[in-house]
């Protein structure tokens, strides 16, 4: 089944549930102290995730950058980004066009590719999306036929005949079942005329069909590959899964092979702040970190605060719970002035009170975010 994804409202009790079922007991307490110094108060270790006082570090939603590449010549064809939802389960897979652009004036990603291979790639990518990827890899369409192996064939659409710059057809549309071989052409091949966007639908179309169809759940070839994307697979096959294109817009009327699609900023932020709720640094310190305490003796879903944060820019680096009382509010404290402009969008997203001016030396967050009581009726 397939639908579109929203941070699920039970991500932070899932994650907090999800570090003690670990076992790491050990490192909740070690970490634990460390983090009530922030507070002034090492004399209690708290490790229960509904009590107050628990403290628990966060760890960064996998993200996963593919780049496919033709088998001939190596040329950037594409490039996708996988992650799983909440509890490893299901995902969102995200297609992304040889053509596009953070904006108007900068190199199309295929140039990018051509300068500096997947490490530009993934630079630019992660500037625009708002996190740093977990994993990159470059898979050409051979590499992927032989990924999928056991799978195939594969049951899926190509809405069209592909065709030789000669006229020759490579490949005859249709719904039905393509080979490893076929697959190949499917993942590399652009007709003379056709945009990069139609590229990147039929790899959409193949992500579909594999995570349907995918059997195996022990695949060694994933795991040869790259540990991390075997299992952000197996999250994407055990669950529902949306499939997408990443939001841009084009500047041109005529569609061809050259048009471009320009990053649609916003869009982009506000999406990937849904699906990649803990997100990764690109460079260090491009996030400020902050704190999360839950003060509503658990009637507030923390969720939307997650992504509040995360789209302001932020990076929710340690969850917890705050002693319940009636009459606090949601509010904001700046703990370091490094986080002053973050503090301030946060609070205008939250529709909180100005950021309360809280100097900590040392703190281990720059800022930390407290959720209030439900007011009354609402």
């Amino acid at each position: 089944m397939v639908k579109n994804r929203r941070v699920a409202t039970t991500v932070f009790a899932v994650f907090l549930m999800g570090v003690v079922a670990a076992g790491a007991f050990v490192g909740l307490a070690a970490q634990d102290a460390v983090l009530e110094s922030q507070s002034g108060s090492v004399s209690e270790v708290i490790l229960d995730p509904g009590a107050p006082g628990f403290r628990a570090f966060t760890e960064s939603t996998p993200t996963v950058l593919v780049a496919h590449t033709s088998a001939i010549g190596g040329e950037l064809v594409g490039a996708s980004i996988l992650t799983p939802a909440d509890a490893s389960i299901g995902g969102t897979v995200i297609t992304v066009h040889s053509t596009f652009r953070t904006d108007e004036s900068s190199p199309a990603l295929l140039n990018l590719y051509n300068r500096g291979g997947l490490e530009e790639v993934a630079s630019t990518l992660g500037e625009v999306i708002g996190t740093g990827f977990t994993a990159s890899l470059v898979i050409d369409g051979a590499t992927w036929a032989s990924l999928i192996g056991d799978d195939l064939p594969l049951n899926l659409t190509v809405r069209t005949d592909l065709v030789s710059s000669q006229g020759e057809v490579v490949l005859l549309g249709g719904t039905r079942e393509f080979s490893g071989e076929e697959i190949a052409d499917i993942v590399t091949h652009q007709n003379s005329g056709e945009p990069s966007l139609g590229v990147a639908l039929r790899h959409q179309e193949v992500w579909r069909a594999w995570v349907s169809q995918a059997t195996s759940a022990n695949n060694s070839a994933l795991s040869d590959i790259d540990g991390e994307f075997a299992q952000v697979f197996a999250a994407l096959r055990s669950g529902e899964v949306s499939f997408r294109t990443i939001p841009a817009i084009t500047m041109s009327r005529a569609v061809t092979e050259n048009t471009t699609y320009i990053a649609d900023d916003q869009a982009i932020r506000a999406l990937f702040a849904q699906i990649v709720p803990f997100p990764s640094e690109v460079v260090p310190g491009d996030r400020p970190p902050v704190l999360l305490l839950n003060a509503s003796g658990g009637e507030v879903d923390e969720a939307p605060f997650v992504e509040a944060i995360t789209r302001s820019g932020g990076r929710v680096t340690i969850l917890g719970n705050a002693t319940g009382d009636p009459q606090i509010v949601n509010r904001v404290q700046l703990h370091d002035p490094v986080g002053a402009d973050l503090a301030s969008m946060i609070s205008s997203a939250l529709g909180a009170s100005v950021p309360e001016d809280v100097p900590l030396e040392g703190a281990t967050t720059s800022v930390t975010v407290i959720i209030g009581a439900p007011v009354a009726g609402s």
